[in-house]
């Protein structure tokens, strides 16, 4: 029989020899959880940081700031960097998710949407890497987003505004000496205002090449405007504000793209970190009930 006080001393030696493999485990494995914490659950509320990559490799979007400021991350041309490193708050729901896909949630939108059935069942601290996809919609809805887009952008040398439209566009007060952009690569510059008025010239060289949300566009200038000329490629992954798209035809005035599913068709490979949850609350009448 084992005397009591040596008992509790081998109690203690067990205790302090847990915390130490527990905490050497934590350092050889920092992005793994040694908790007991439960699982996440359908209804937890976690916050998760992700970063999802075409098949190419290529980031399309991350909830990381510091992913877009790494200049050796190769990042796709539909990819929108974060100003912070705030994770993503996302309630766990079964898998599949509940509701169908919908373009105007948008790429982000649609991320956080699949990524809810894949953690549950992952703890604080757990990374996993899942591919993820988006159906595609009826024919009958996708139709709604399939937009023809002019290919050639054209910009007057000389514009007048209303001064209630201009300040509404340019989100200031006018002033002359403004710079003032309607299309990329052609910079405007206000020459005159009234009080009900404002002219603004455009000004811009021939032959440069400019970014557009298209493609590459080359300038050439015409007696009274300036033209840009989008190099667009059928195939070629597009973002307009919150939708992605995918161009499908090119022709000599015109570019069609489809903005009917969310990730542009693509299947995204996307590493996932629950950085905390916050459990699903139950009504206390349930909590207290007594089976």
């Amino acid at each position: 029989m084992i005397p009591e006080g040596k008992k509790m001393g081998k109690i203690g030696l067990a205790l302090l020899v847990f915390a130490f493999l527990t905490s050497v485990m934590t350092f050889l494995y920092p992005s793994r959880s040694w908790s007991e914490g439960q699982a996440v659950k359908p209804g937890d509320e976690a916050n998760v940081q992700f970063t999802c990559r075409l098949k190419s490799g290529g980031v399309v979007a991350s909830s990381l700031a510091s992913v877009a400021a790494d200049p050796k991350s190769s990042k796709s041309p539909i990819f929108v960097p974060r100003k912070t490193d705030t994770p993503v708050p996302i309630v766990a729901s079964g898998s599949p998710p509940p509701s169908e896909p919908n373009p105007e949630r948008g790429l982000e939108g649609e991320i956080a949407r699949q990524l809810s059935g894949q953690i549950v069942g992952m703890r604080v601290g757990e990374t996993r890497t899942r591919d993820i996809s988006a159906a595609p919609l009826s024919e009958e809805k996708e139709s709604n987003y399939i937009v023809r887009m002019t290919r050639v952008r054209k910009s007057m040398k000389e514009m007048r505004f209303a001064r209630q439209d201009y300040e509404h566009r340019a989100k200031k007060a006018a002033e002359v000496g403004q710079t003032f952009f309607l299309d990329p690569g052609v910079q405007g510059t206000v020459s005159s205002v009234t009080e009900s008025e404002v002219v603004v010239r455009f000004t811009a060289h021939a032959g440069d090449k400019v970014a557009t949300p298209l493609g590459q566009g080359t300038i050439r200038e015409l007696p009274d405007r300036y033209e840009t000329l989008i190099d667009a490629h059928v195939g070629d992954l597009v973002r307009g504000g919150k939708l992605t798209g995918r161009i499908t035809a090119v022709d000599d005035q015109f570019i069609t793209v489809d903005y009917g599913n969310p990730f542009g068709g693509e299947t995204l490979s996307c590493d996932i970190l629950v950085e905390s949850v916050k459990q699903k609350s139950v009504p206390e009448s349930k909590a207290s009930a007594v089976p």
